[in-house]
């Protein structure tokens, strides 16, 4: 009978196929759980969407967390743009017990998109840090200024500056040698 979902996304290399959502441990690259990516109408049937209308990529992250099974377990979960927001960091935090670090794009709600982006970008690397507290829960929100400012929403880490970061650069030369 085929797949049970088909997208056709124009903007990917090869625009047909099935979605996953996934969630891996990045230290041993262990495949922790899978969820398949479904029509709409049966999406807003799973867990937790009917709570968050708004943040599908809340309801997506609880689910994964619930099957990898490690709910409490305080460990950091690091999401891409298309599911970090202030909602779906502090609802890990309060309902699973697990730390959350994203890139913001465009779920911008109750993130200080518009203060930060007024902050003059300083050199490459500078940042602003502001710090909040949603539904008990400790936020951190980062402008890191590299060459377009990247906004960050986290519930774990720190404010003190980190050791600047020394890019190694190399070179190949036709003779073989690298420098």
């Amino acid at each position: 009978n085929g797949a049970p979902h088909i997208d056709r996304i124009k903007r990917k290399p090869h625009g047909v196929g099935m979605q996953f959502k996934n969630m891996a441990d990045c230290e041993t690259g262990i495949m922790m759980a899978q969820e398949l990516v479904a029509s709409g109408d049966e999406m807003q049937r799973r867990k937790y969407c009917s709570e968050y209308s708004s943040g599908s990529g809340t309801s997506v992250m609880l689910r994964l967390v619930e099957a990898a099974g490690i709910q409490g377990s305080s460990r950091i979960l690091v999401a891409d743009s298309g599911f970090a927001s202030v909602q779906s960091a502090v609802e890990l935090r309060r309902r699973m017990g697990i730390h959350f670090i994203g890139i913001v794009k465009t779920a911008t709600r109750k993130y200080p998109k518009t203060y930060l982006g007024n902050v003059p970008q300083g050199q490459r690397g500078a940042h602003v840090v502001l710090t909040a507290e949603e539904r008990h829960v400790p936020l951190r929100a980062v402008s890191w200024h590299d060459r377009k400012r990247k906004n960050i929403i986290s519930t774990c880490g720190t404010t003190l500056d980190g050791p600047p970061h020394k890019k190694n650069r190399w070179r190949n030369y036709n003779n073989g040698q690298t420098v």
